[in-house]
């Protein structure tokens, strides 16, 4: 059986894609790979860079006292790094 051609309403054929849907990829970096740019922009940034550092550096800081409370509380039964 032959296949059948598809019109468009113009007439014109409508071809298929053969590209296939590509999923999102994750490119957030880890932060002990972002650490030497944080430590960099600490050293030798300008103001705005310095503070931008300093900010992140708080985020992990904080991550870092939340995922030590879980764990002596008992919530989180295993890291992989040890506090």
């Amino acid at each position: 059986m032959p296949k059948r051609t598809r019109l468009n309403k113009k007439g014109s054929v409508v071809r298929k894609s053969r590209m296939k849907a590509v999923g999102t990829i994750d490119v957030t970096p880890t932060w002990q790979g972002i650490l030497p740019t944080l430590v960099a922009l600490i050293e030798r940034g300008d103001y705005k860079g310095k503070k931008a550092a300093v900010s992140e550096l708080n985020k992990v800081a904080k991550l870092a006292d939340e995922v030590i409370m879980l764990k002596k509380q008992g919530k989180l039964k295993e890291l992989k790094v040890k506090v």
